[in-house]
């Protein structure tokens, strides 16, 4: 039922839930990006929105060969991040928020700081998340673009967990995807809007696919009520077969 409604969503949009051949089929993304792209092919991976750092160090034993670029601007969880990272010599943390501006913006820490978000939140009291989206605080951080941050090099996977701000990301590494230098994304893919600005789950798939992406498939579906609040999505580059 789900993949069919899936499949529907994605057809609106001019789009198609592709498998690439049946071994691929795994509800786990991570072993999914492991065989679209190769074990030992993939050197470098983006980590945006790292939290405390426990998806960077998945990605280190998925793809031994890889060196994880970590972002993760708050900084109570940048600080058990880097406790990771002195452990792990191939995650590399920054203390940064991808965005598509470099500068300082303010951060909105939550009361669920999983929630915390570059964006306002924009939520009623009927919303199902309304509870963890009240802001408690602000504290200022530091932007940077993909685009400035690795002009020359490409970037094997790309992972987006920004609450809201995947887009904004994303158009902060507009060169890279003119260049074709971005193989595969996972992103977060929000169908309720919790944020002010927060671009739409439309406006984020189709950007991608102008920019040569397909969608593979959607995982981690949360919902409420019978209504899909969220997914995971793999997209990859059309250029890998």
């Amino acid at each position: 039922m789900l993949k069919s409604l899936l499949k529907r969503f994605s057809a609106k949009l001019g789009y198609e839930v592709t498998s690439l051949t049946q071994k691929m089929k795994s509800n786990d993304p991570l072993e999914i990006v492991q065989r679209l792209l190769g074990k030992e092919n993939v050197r470098l991976i983006i980590d945006g929105g790292a939290s405390i750092g426990d998806t960077s160090n998945a990605f280190s034993r998925y793809f031994p060969s890889a060196s994880i670029h970590a972002f993760e601007p708050f900084p109570k969880f940048f600080s058990v991040l880097k406790e990771k990272s002195d452990c792990n010599n191939r995650i590399i943390p920054y203390p940064y928020a991808l965005s598509n501006t470099e500068g300082n913006e303010f951060l909105r820490i939550n009361k669920s700081e999983g929630t915390n978000s570059l964006l306002r939140t924009s939520v009623n009291q009927d919303h199902p998340h309304a509870q963890f989206l009240e802001t408690m605080q602000t504290i200022q951080v530091v932007t940077k673009k993909l685009d400035i941050l690795f002009p020359n090099e490409t970037i094997d996977l790309l992972k987006l967990d920004l609450q809201g701000g995947e887009y904004n990301a994303l158009k902060g590494a507009i060169n890279l995807l003119n260049d074709k230098r971005i193989k595969c994304i996972i992103s977060e893919v929000m169908f309720q809007k919790c944020y002010k600005n927060q671009r739409n789950a439309s406006e984020l798939l189709l950007f991608l696919e102008k920019n040569g992406f397909k969608i593979f498939n959607f995982y981690q579906n949360h919902f409420h009520h019978g209504k899909l609040l969220q997914s995971d999505v793999i997209l990859y580059h059309h250029t890998i077969s």
